[in-house]
Order: C-alpha cells, then sequence, then structure tokens
C-alpha cells in the first residue's frame, strides 16, 4: 500500500514537488529564454537550478492573398512561427507550394504535418542558402519570414542572383527579464532570444544554444558559446548537463 502510495504521487508531480523542496535553498544557476515545461524540467542534472521565462513574444500576421494566389514554386520556412502564420491564414489547399525548403528538424515536422512535403532541409539558414544556389530549380523564391530575420539568406541567395521575395508572417517582440546574478548559464533558441537577453542583462557565463544561427549571434556578447548536437530544447538540456556533470 505504502509503495502504491509513493507511486501514485510521483505520477502526480511528486518528484518535481521533491526537487523543488530540494532545491529551495539553492540559487538559480541556469536560466532558459523559453519557457519549459514540467517535463523538460525534470531532464535537467541535479546540480542545474533553472528558471525559465519567454524573452520574445510572437504576433502572427495576416497574410495577404495576392502572394498566395498562384502556385509558388520555391518556398523558404525557416520557422515555426512561420507554419502557425501561414496555416492560421490559411487551409493547406490553399497553399500551392511546388518545392518547400526549410530550417531545423522540428519546422520541418511541421510542415510536413500542416503543409505538405519538405523538398530539403538544413541545420542553418546560411547552409540552406548555399544549398539552395547548388540545387534549386529557377532563380526565385518565397520566404515567409519575421520582422526581425536575419540577413544571412537572402544576402547569399542574391549575391548569387536568386530573387527573394519577402513576407513578412509574423512580428517578434522582446520581452526580456533581469536575471539573478547567480545564473551562471543561459539557454538560447534563436537570434532573438539572445538580442532580447541583452537588452536586459549582462552577457557573462555560459551561453548554452540550439544552433549555428543562434550561436552566431551569441558570439558578439559571449565568450564561452556552445551548440547543441541537434536543434531541439531537449538537446540543449543535455549541453548543460554535460557542464555540470563535469564539474
Amino acid at each position: 500500500m505504502a509503495d502504491f502510495c509513493a507511486n501514485f504521487v510521483i505520477e502526480r508531480g511528486g518528484k518535481r514537488l521533491m526537487d523543488t523542496i530540494k532545491h529551495s535553498n539553492k540559487r538559480t544557476n541556469i536560466y532558459s529564454t523559453k519557457s519549459l515545461t514540467e517535463d523538460q524540467r525534470l531532464l535537467f542534472n541535479e546540480k542545474v537550478v533553472v528558471d525559465s521565462a519567454d524573452f520574445i513574444k510572437i504576433n502572427l500576421n495576416r497574410i495577404h492573398p495576392r502572394f498566395l494566389k498562384n502556385e509558388i514554386k520555391n518556398v523558404i520556412i525557416t520557422s515555426k512561427n512561420a507554419v502557425e502564420s501561414l496555416t492560421t491564414n490559411y487551409s493547406a489547399i490553399e497553399l500551392q507550394f511546388k518545392n518547400i525548403y526549410c530550417v531545423g528538424r522540428r519546422t520541418k515536422q511541421l510542415v510536413e504535418k500542416k503543409i505538405g512535403k519538405v523538398t530539403h532541409s538544413e541545420n542553418s539558414a546560411k547552409k540552406l542558402a548555399h544549398y539552395l544556389i547548388d540545387y534549386m530549380e529557377g532563380a526565385e523564391v518565397t520566404y515567409f519570414c519575421s520582422d526581425l530575420r536575419l540577413d544571412d539568406l537572402p544576402t547569399i541567395l542574391e549575391a548569387n542572383n536568386i530573387k527573394v521575395n519577402e513576407v513578412e508572417a509574423y512580428q517578434t517582440k522582446f520581452d526580456a527579464v533581469k536575471i539573478p546574478d547567480s545564473v551562471e548559464g543561459v539557454m538560447f533558441y534563436s537570434p532573438s532570444t539572445v538580442q532580447s537577453y541583452i537588452e536586459k542583462n549582462h552577457a557573462s557565463g555560459i551561453a548554452f544554444c540550439i544552433g549555428d544561427t543562434t550561436a552566431t549571434e551569441a558570439k558578439k556578447h559571449f565568450d564561452d558559446v556552445r551548440i547543441s548536437k541537434v536543434p531541439t530544447v531537449e538537446s540543449v538540456i543535455e549541453l548543460v548537463n554535460e557542464y555540470y556533470v563535469g564539474l
């Protein structure tokens, strides 16, 4: 009976409660610039006391029908936010895209779930740009992006005579908070989260980054920048754990 009760408590969030009690007298040493789920929090090493908040807010734009009235031969999607914007405005049937190119595994999964098959994907915008130069059919592409998108992709493509039609699918707003002085490392998930962080905080400690593009932005401010093996939140958590296991 005692074992049953203990297991029941754990299943109902008891492990999280015990972790909270265990860390109640410890100061936060890792901060995530994206809100973490309870399941994600449970993945951290016992040496880690993590806190989190969303450092950017996303507003989906209304995409005018003129951009989608005809089939588009080549489309670039570099974030899940762009997917959400497109599918909020239109049904999958209305999104007539012949070739879809995207950045990131999670973005690819969402595109194929909500829109259609992805022709090719890469882990960074820069890598995708170089792929398109060599393999894309035609010399024109439509890029569904944020108002704060990086210049890498369109700059590289246009320098190689590929016309880029940019459609602002969503807006990114900075919403950073001041983090405690006890924080030894910060988890970043996009260049925008780095930029937002810098508005309210000094660059100190380690920047744990979800990918190369985010790391490039972090290196402008942080001396110690580390990149996860794959572009997922869970992989960034593994990166943090590797650091603390080695201490």
